[in-house]
């Protein structure tokens, strides 16, 4: 099962910057953050909801809010994080 809430808020961030673009910026970054915020609290960190949230956050904040900076910060704390637990993942964990 999808993760409700952070799914639900990530797919309202996507919404909200492909149609509105840039005089909604501020409800994107809303919706997003209280996606993240819930992922973090409730998803591991190698979770793909919880990894595509952070791609399409980073995306938002590189393209829409026009902040590069906290987009790499973004990506990279979620790669850094999801690596750090890859290795105590066991077998069964990989969709083949």
């Amino acid at each position: 099962p999808i993760p409700c809430v952070p799914w639900q808020s990530q797919t309202s961030g996507q919404y909200q910057r492909r149609v509105h673009g840039e005089a909604i910026k501020t409800k994107t970054k809303g919706y997003y953050a209280k996606a993240l915020k819930e992922a973090e609290a409730h998803l591991a960190e190698t979770h793909p909801t919880r990894l595509g949230l952070a791609l399409n956050y980073s995306v938002c904040h590189y393209e829409i809010l026009k902040d590069q900076g906290a987009a790499c910060e973004l990506a990279k704390k979620a790669f850094d994080a999801a690596i750090e637990k890859l290795d105590t993942l066991g077998d069964n964990t990989y969709v083949r």
